[in-house]
C-alpha cells in the first residue's frame, strides 16, 4: 500500500501510516478489507473500537483491516487495489466508503499530498473544472471490475453527496459527530457498519 506522509496525530497507526496492524502481520486471506478516507480512518473517534472497521469486524466474526486515509481520493483507493492484487492479495471481500470526487492525489518530491476543496485554488486551479471528477468515474469503475474478476466480494457507498453523480452506488447519513467537531461520530460509523454487512449479504445471497 501507499505510505502515508500526512499522519493525523493523537491517533494509533501501524508504519505505513494506517490506522490498523502491521501489513507483514496479517493473514490477508482471512479478513476482510475496508477503504475510504476519514469517514473510514475513523478521524474525530478516539476509541479504535468504535470505527467502522472494528463494527463491521464484530458482525463478519473476522478481522477487517482498516485502510482508510484521512483526506484521501477515489484514486488513492484505486492505487492500494492495484497494490494489493500486485503483492496477490486476495481478501474475503472489501468494502470501500468513497471519496469526494473532487479529490485528487499529487506526488511531489517523493511525497504524497492529498489534495480538496482545502487547498490552494491557485495552484490547483485544474483539477476543480470537472476533471477530477471524471478521473475519478474511471478510477471507481475500474476498482470494482478488478474486485469482481477476482471473485472477491465487493461492497462500495458514498457519503458526499455532491459527488453522486460519480459514486453509482448508494449514500449514506449522518447521525453524530466526532470529537473534532467536523467529522462523522461512533453512531455513524456503526450505521454504515451495519449498511455494508447487509449490503454483503445480500450479495452472497445473489451468488
Amino acid at each position: 500500500m501507499l505510505k502515508i506522509s500526512n499522519l493525523v496525530p493523537g491517533y494509533r497507526v501501524n508504519t505505513m501510516g494506517y490506522r490498523t496492524s502491521e501489513f507483514d502481520d496479517i493473514n490477508w486471506s482471512g479478513c476482510y478489507v475496508v477503504q475510504g478516507c476519514s469517514a473510514c480512518f475513523g478521524l474525530g473517534i478516539a476509541d479504535d473500537q468504535q470505527t467502522i472497521a472494528e463494527h463491521l469486524s464484530h458482525r463478519l466474526q473476522a478481522p477487517v483491516i482498516n485502510l482508510g486515509v484521512s483526506g484521501s481520493s477515489i484514486e488513492i483507493q484505486y492505487f492500494n487495489t492495484i497494490e494489493m492484487i500486485q503483492q496477490d492479495i486476495r481478501p474475503k471481500g472489501v468494502f470501500v466508503m468513497w471519496p469526494n470526487a473532487d479529490r485528487f492525489p499529487l506526488f511531489t518530491h517523493g511525497q504524497l499530498e492529498n489534495c480538496g476543496s482545502w487547498s490552494d485554488p491557485k495552484k490547483l486551479e485544474w483539477a476543480f473544472n470537472g476533471n477530477s471528477a471524471q478521473h475519478n468515474s474511471f478510477h471507481r469503475r475500474a476498482v470494482r471490475i478488478m474486485w469482481k474478476a477476482l471473485g472477491v466480494p465487493f461492497v462500495d457507498f458514498g457519503h458526499h453527496p455532491e459527488s453522486v453523480g460519480v459514486y453509482d452506488c448508494s449514500l449514506t447519513e449522518r447521525f453524530d459527530w466526532g470529537t473534532d467537531g467536523e467529522h462523522w461520530g461512533p453512531k455513524t460509523a456503526e450505521y454504515i457498519a451495519e449498511m455494508m454487512y447487509q449490503k454483503h449479504l445480500s450479495n452472497l445471497k445473489l451468488v
